[in-house]
């Protein structure tokens, strides 16, 4: 028997064709479907994350920050309408995730700048090798806070972007 939320059972069948013999998490709630009935059936939602907004001063150079400094490759670089231009990168073995350059064009956007999570690190990078990433990063001229420390999940450093924004770098364990 297949158990599920009570709120996937609410969203997705009225109480009057609910089978009593089957149990939910909820007491007196049950579910008419199976483990090998799709979860939301019927119902399409959100299946992955496309894009992540970066806001830049200039996005010629967050290109060659990323692309030269970090490792990423280029995805996308088109022109389109007044001025507008979409430019993406992605970190080589995910192509399918990919970071947008948006320029700052306004008061509000570049006072963000360098502050996409607060204080807080923006988005956490995986790699298999920490030390080797961290060294070869520096070398660079990527600004790290800190050096690779071992912790209970793996081994971790902090640096930032062009923009002071903050990326965690880990191996996981």
């Amino acid at each position: 028997m297949f158990q599920r939320p009570l709120c996937a059972l609410l969203i997705s069948k009225s109480a009057s064709t609910i089978s009593k013999s089957k149990t939910l998490y909820a007491p007196n709630i049950v579910s008419p479907y199976t483990q090998s009935e799709a979860f939301w059936t019927g119902v399409k939602m959100i299946e992955k994350i496309g894009h992540i907004t970066i806001l830049v001063k200039d996005q010629d150079d967050a290109l060659k920050f990323y692309t030269e400094k970090l490792g990423f490759k280029k995805c996308q670089d088109t022109t389109f309408g007044e001025g507008m231009r979409w430019v993406t990168v992605a970190p080589k073995r995910q192509p399918d995730l990919e970071i947008t350059f948006v320029k700052a064009d306004s008061r509000e956007k570049l006072n963000s700048l360098g502050k996409q999570a607060g204080d807080h690190v923006f988005l956490t990078l995986e790699t298999d090798n920490c030390h080797r990433d961290y060294k070869a990063m520096k070398a660079k001229g990527v600004k790290f806070i800190g050096e690779p420390t071992k912790q209970p999940y793996g081994t971790e450093v902090v640096f930032e972007d062009l923009y002071a924004n903050l990326f965690d770098l880990i191996q996981r364990s």
